[in-house]
């Protein structure tokens, strides 16, 4: 794996209001962390904080519907972003056969980039490819509150099962999809190309020339040698390019940030409408 996930959460978040230049108390307020007083954010003071505490007990209180445990947290940009990893025990977890290793991603921000979320993050045992299917949840916006029924609990699982349900249908369709060594070439270039403009033929081969596209290529023939001349092998093979080949600056457990994670669901999205 590239990265290994905490597995405590040891800091916490912390309000404190913001008062304008007179000392009057304006309608802001940061977020701050509570063990090195770094900021988080600037935000409204209606703005209802998730605390990290209140994550443990949401993950706590899905261990409890049993088949769940939690495995550790990852933070981004110094705590702005804090996902939880919760794996799914059930056993005999595969994907086209193959064996799998599956958890629950649920994420929290403190500085108002986003809302809450929840997805799932994949590792194909095979090769040890990681991918990640991340799905806002806009449904859930009372998870400001720091109480959680077993009703909101049952939900979230419920949303989590069909999310990857859907995403096993859409993978496992992708093994009757063939592709030819022309369409690794365009996977290459649309994977690649991060000009605007449509690039001529100059560009193509420069891209699929170019040491990025000879490792990523090398990656897809690797996998299509193993899985057969389809779409999935195809999907595998940049799934190994991101897990193994990629040099980011960004390491994560599942591929579920990044780099990585934008070049795994493009090439998702290429596979799926071939």
């Amino acid at each position: 794996m590239k990265s290994t996930l905490k597995k405590e959460l040891t800091w916490d978040v912390k309000s404190q209001p913001l008062k304008t230049i007179m000392g009057i108390e304006s309608n802001r307020k940061m977020n701050l962390r509570n063990d090195n007083n770094e900021p988080l954010a600037v935000v409204s003071k209606n703005y209802k904080v998730f605390t990290n505490s209140q994550l443990i007990k949401l993950c706590k209180g899905i261990e409890r519907l049993g088949r769940f445990h939690l495995e550790g947290f990852e933070e981004f940009r110094g705590g702005k972003l804090v996902l939880a990893f919760i794996r799914n025990n059930q056993p005999g977890l595969k994907l086209a056969g193959l064996e799998l290793k599956e958890h629950l991603v649920i994420g929290n921000s403190f500085d108002g980039t986003r809302q809450m979320f929840i997805g799932s993050s994949h590792v194909l045992c095979r090769c040890e490819n990681q991918f990640s299917s991340i799905v806002p949840m806009r449904k859930f916006r009372h998870v400001a509150g720091s109480d959680f029924t077993k009703e909101t609990l049952e939900l979230i699982k419920t949303t989590y099962e069909h999310e990857r349900k859907r995403l096993f249908y859409q993978l496992e369709n992708l093994k009757s999809k063939k592709v030819t060594e022309k369409l690794v070439d365009e996977m290459i270039i649309y994977l690649l190309n991060n000009d605007k403009e449509v690039p001529d033929d100059l560009r193509k081969m420069e891209l699929i020339h170019s040491l990025k596209g000879h490792e990523l290529k090398s990656s897809i023939i690797k996998e299509t040698k193993d899985l057969g001349m389809n779409a999935f092998g195809l999907f595998n093979g940049v799934t190994w390019y991101t897990s193994h080949e990629l040099k980011s600056n960004i390491s994560n457990f599942g591929n579920t940030h990044g780099v990585a994670s934008e070049l795994n669901q493009k090439a998702l999205e290429f596979c799926s409408v071939l």
